[in-house]
C-alpha cells in the first residue's frame, strides 16, 4: 500500500497535483503563445521596461502607461513556483487594462533559491511602496492601486493584503484597494512536501508564517478568487477553501471558476476584455 503524505495523496500523486505543467498536453503551445503575445504587447504599448525599485538585479518592474493623468494602477505578480518565470512573459495582461485607462505595473522579484519566500515577499512589498510613491510621476492615482497575481503570484498578491504598511515610509495602510487572485496557493504545507521545496526551502515554521490560510488580512478590500475549471484538483480546492475562509471572516471574498480553462490558459481569459475574468480584472482596478 502506498503511503499517504498529504490529504490522501501519495508522493507521486502530490507531485503531479502541484506541477500543473505535467498535466497539460499542450503546455508548450500555451507558453509559446503567451510569450508571443507578451512580445507584441511590449512592442505596441507605451511602456517603461526594467525600472529598478530595489537594489538587486531581480527587483525591477515594467510600467505600461494609460495615456492620461490620475489613472488607476494595477500591480501584477507573475507565477513560477517562486523560483522561475519573468514579468516579460506577462506583458499582455496590460492590454485590456490600458484600453480602459488603467496603468499596468508588472513586477519582477529575486527568485528562490537565491532568496527565501520571506525575502521575496519583502521585495514585493517594497515594489508596492515604490509604485505608491511614484504614482503621480507615471500618470497614476496613488489612491487607486489594486493587485493581481497568478499561481505563486496570487500567493504574493494576497500577502500584500496582510501588510503593516506603517513600516514602509508614508505608504498608507489602505494602499491596496482590491485584489484578483488567479489559480493561487494559500496553504504552503504541500509545497514543503514536494520537489519544489528543494529551491523554496520551506520549514514548518515558514509554512505557518507564509500561508495566507493561517493569517488575517489587515483590511477588508474586495477580493476575487478564481481558477480554471480544468485546473488541478488541489489548486481548485485551495482556491475554494481560501475563498470560504475569507467569507467566513467577513472579508467579502468572491469565488468563481473559469469553465474550459486550465492553469495556464486562464491567463488568456484574464487578458480577454470580453471574458468574465477580463471584465472582473478591469472592474477591480477601477474600483467598480
Amino acid at each position: 500500500m502506498t503511503e499517504s503524505i498529504y490529504r490522501g495523496f501519495a508522493q507521486a500523486d502530490l507531485e503531479r497535483e502541484y506541477n500543473p505543467a505535467a498535466n497539460i498536453a499542450n503546455v508548450g503551445e500555451l507558453h509559446a503563445r503567451r510569450r508571443a503575445r507578451a512580445a507584441a504587447a511590449q512592442a505596441n504599448l507605451s511602456r517603461a521596461l526594467d525600472v529598478p525599485y530595489g537594489g538587486s538585479g531581480g527587483q525591477t518592474l515594467d510600467i505600461f502607461f494609460a495615456g492620461r493623468g490620475d489613472a488607476p494602477i494595477q500591480i501584477f505578480f507573475h507565477g513560477g513556483s517562486w523560483k522561475g518565470q519573468d514579468k516579460a512573459n506577462y506583458s499582455f495582461i496590460a492590454e485590456p487594462l490600458g484600453a480602459q485607462g488603467i496603468i499596468s505595473v508588472n513586477v519582477n522579484y529575486d527568485l528562490c533559491p537565491n532568496v527565501t519566500i520571506d525575502q521575496l515577499i519583502e521585495q514585493c512589498r517594497r515594489a508596492i511602496a515604490w509604485v505608491w510613491a511614484n504614482a503621480r510621476i507615471m500618470g497614476g492615482d496613488p489612491n487607486r492601486i489594486s493587485v493581481c497575481g497568478h499561481s505563486a503570484g496570487a500567493h504574493i498578491a494576497c500577502r500584500m493584503l496582510e501588510t503593516d504598511w506603517s513600516q514602509y515610509g508614508r505608504t498608507p495602510d489602505d494602499v491596496v484597494k482590491g485584489a484578483m487572485l488567479v489559480s493561487g496557493l494559500y496553504d504552503l504545507e504541500p509545497i514543503r512536501l514536494t520537489a519544489t521545496n528543494t529551491d523554496v526551502r520551506l520549514t514548518l515554521d515558514d509554512v505557518v508564517r507564509e500561508s495566507p490560510m493561517n493569517r488575517p488580512l489587515r483590511r477588508r478590500a474586495p477580493v476575487f478568487i478564481t481558477c480554471g475549471a480544468d485546473d488541478n484538483s488541489e489548486f481548485r480546492r485551495q482556491s475554494k477553501d481560501f475563498a470560504a475562509a475569507l467569507a467566513g471572516r467577513s472579508y467579502g471574498a468572491q469565488y468563481e471558476e473559469a469553465p474550459g480553462h486550465n492553469h495556464f490558459s486562464i491567463l488568456e481569459a484574464l487578458a480577454d476584455p470580453d471574458h468574465m475574468l477580463g471584465r472582473k480584472m478591469v472592474a477591480i482596478a477601477l474600483g467598480a
